[in-house]
């Protein structure tokens, strides 16, 4: 597991037990806000001041922002698509075949779109922002939002059986016929959620009273999986094949924020402290 700080990286291989320092620092990075590894030795992170690559396992770091815009260096997302790279940034998608030697803008229209993440649908993209959902090909971006009544998101995702699943603010929205049209799933208790993983049929997210449920129909009928965390928990969900994990946050002024990693292997019902990140 990775953790991304705020100018370097942080790894367990021991399910939280000790934290070590992945490589060096990244010398001007403030906050990274993604990962991702092209292989054993070369790594890409996105910060909220651009691009950064290593070829040595974070030995030593590269600034990559070649055709990045001022105004684009604030990297959302990075995803790995075949021998492409894709990056959301404030100010629209933008990808390289090179390692980010150059970046190139996917389409100019709408230039200062936000897009917070993607996923892909054949030649399309399907993307989300602060507008809601969009279908986006090399020449132009279309709304995909028809039935989606709140555009505050928080992810996008294809399920186990192709839909989509739009998580915003207002609870989750489902699209069955890639983006044409949305329904609300009832989840308004779900108001101010953070968040969602699915395996298969099995959904899973936090409601904003920080309780956990649990769909294990599609997301038809949801059930309290009986947990409840007092942090200001999930700025990320992740998951394996037996466990899930979150990294939580726990204002406790005047004192140090706490910080750190648990993770649940029964779908939230009980959650295991793996490590307190703060002071690395």
């Amino acid at each position: 597991i990775y953790l991304g700080m705020t100018d370097s990286i942080l790894c367990t291989n021991d399910f939280g037990n000790s934290l070590v320092k992945f490589g060096n620092r990244i010398s001007g990075s403030q906050r990274i806000n993604q990962i991702i590894f092209i292989n054993e030795n070369e790594v890409m992170v996105g910060t909220n001041i651009g691009i950064y690559f290593s070829s040595d396992k974070g030995i030593t770091w590269q600034s990559r922002n070649s055709g990045l815009v001022n105004t684009s260096k604030i990297i959302n997302n990075l995803i790995i698509q075949s021998d492409s790279i894709f990056a959301c940034t404030s100010s629209g998608i933008y990808y390289t075949t090179n390692y980010g030697n150059l970046w190139i803008h996917f389409n100019n229209y709408n230039f200062q779109r936000d897009v917070r993440n993607l996923e892909f649908s054949g030649n399309n993209l399907i993307i989300i922002n602060n507008t809601g959902v969009y279908k986006v090909d090399s020449q132009s971006w279309s709304s995909a939002s028809a039935g989606i009544y709140e555009s505050n998101p928080t992810s996008i995702d294809y399920t186990g059986i192709g839909d989509l699943i739009f998580c915003t603010k207002a609870g989750i929205f489902k699209s069955t016929n890639q983006g044409i049209d949305w329904f609300n799933m009832d989840l308004m208790r779900f108001w101010g959620g953070c968040t969602f993983i699915f395996n298969t049929n099995n959904y899973f997210m936090q409601s904003s009273d920080r309780l956990f449920y649990l769909s294990t129909d599609f997301g038809n009928n949801w059930i309290n999986t009986g947990s409840f965390i007092v942090h200001n928990t999930c700025l990320a969900f992740s998951k394996d094949n037996d466990n899930i994990y979150i990294s939580f946050f726990k204002d406790n002024w005047p004192y140090a924020a706490i910080t750190g990693i648990k993770y649940s292997s029964d779908f939230g019902a009980n959650w295991n402290y793996m490590n307190d990140a703060y002071g690395y």
